[in-house]
């Protein structure tokens, strides 16, 4: 009996690898626009967030140093859509995937136990949460290294609980450059210029962008560079705030989706503002709840399938990136009439 559950825990956990290694960057892309996860991933730059800032390469994390010896227990922190989800997913997907359970057993000190996603855990539970990784629960795997990302994080006496702290700087200018070149390429790769003509035409239009520095921000994600890149093959100008960038994106996905309909062009804005209203009140009331008339906005993209059910049974949905949510949310305080926006501040 135990040797079944250790073959399926182990088929399980290749076929969820497996499918790290294929991905669509954004669920509103059709199914025969997933990509090879090798061929555009590009390489993140860290650095330890002690006083010297030292720079550490991805494939150098589990290294010794002089600061903290050979690392079992490392954080890394990075801001929304910087690439830590990914992260995790090419480390998954690069994993060795021999005999599971002898694997673990004969070689803990080669496992690697990763935790994406400290920062939604609910702050009250964070120091148990660190404690269950670092101590408790995992205390037979001494030997195991565990890796564990979040958002920045203001837990007090944080660095007793791991031996390494890290954090993601985003692209630089080099990077978000070779990420373009990388996604041009794999989403174009059946053109005659192998996506090169719609990379420079995209790299023109960032040229002609007034504010430079906004520019700076936006790219140093990968989220937000994958989301100008999506919004360069419709628009003929890209947007230079934060704000408009996610508009912008939420305006072309609802676009598309209503374009599969033969609506009227009134019935169509129509549409697009119940569409969005609908999405501001799901991220707002947070519930993982969808009202029966609402249920048309699980195919925009935006909306995926939670792992923990409701507690009635019903299927829970989450917003597809934490940072949609914060957007959609922002919307819906930013249309509450001023008598109601009043309240909330006080």
């Amino acid at each position: 009996m135990a040797s079944n559950v250790v073959n399926l825990c182990q088929k399980s956990l290749q076929e969820t690898y497996d499918s790290y290694s294929n991905i669509a960057p954004f669920p509103w892309w059709d199914g025969t626009d997933r990509l090879k996860l090798e061929d555009i991933y590009t390489e993140l730059e860290l650095q330890t967030k002690d006083g010297k800032k030292t720079d550490i390469a991805e494939t150098d994390i589990f290294s010794p140093r002089d600061d903290c010896g050979t690392p079992r227990r490392i954080i890394i922190e990075g801001d929304p859509g910087y690439g830590k989800t990914t992260f995790c997913k090419k480390m998954a997907a690069d994993w060795d995937k021999s005999d599971l359970w002898n694997y673990i057993q004969h070689n803990q000190s080669e496992i690697c136990i990763i935790f994406d996603g400290l920062d939604e855990v609910p702050v009250k539970k964070l120091p148990s949460y660190f404690q269950d990784i670092v101590d408790q629960k995992f205390r037979k795997l001494k030997k195991s290294v565990v890796v564990v990302t979040s958002r920045m994080i203001r837990e007090k006496n944080e660095k007793q609980h791991y031996d390494t702290q890290l954090c993601i700087k985003g692209f630089d200018d080099l990077t978000f450059k070779e990420f373009v070149k990388k996604h041009f390429k794999a989403t174009h790769a059946n053109e005659v210029h192998d996506g090169s003509f719609v990379m420079e035409s995209f790299l023109r239009k960032l040229d002609d962008l007034a504010n430079k520095d906004v520019l700076s921000d936006l790219s140093k994600s990968p989220l937000m560079a994958l989301m100008l890149c999506d919004i360069a093959i419709e628009n003929e100008t890209l947007p230079e705030t934060v704000t408009k960038l996610y508009t912008c994106l939420v305006d072309i996905v609802v676009k598309r989706y209503l374009a599969k309909g033969n609506y009227s062009e009134e019935a169509a804005a129509k549409m697009r503002a119940d569409i969005v209203k609908a999405l501001s009140e799901i991220a707002y009331e947070s519930s993982g709840k969808i009202k029966d008339k609402d249920q048309h906005v699980l195919k925009i993209g935006f909306l995926t399938t939670a792992s923990k059910p409701l507690s009635s049974g019903s299927l829970r949905y989450k917003f597809v990136h934490k940072t949609f949510q914060e957007y959609f949310a922002a919307r819906y305080l930013s249309d509450l009439p001023p008598d109601e926006t009043d309240i909330l501040r006080h």
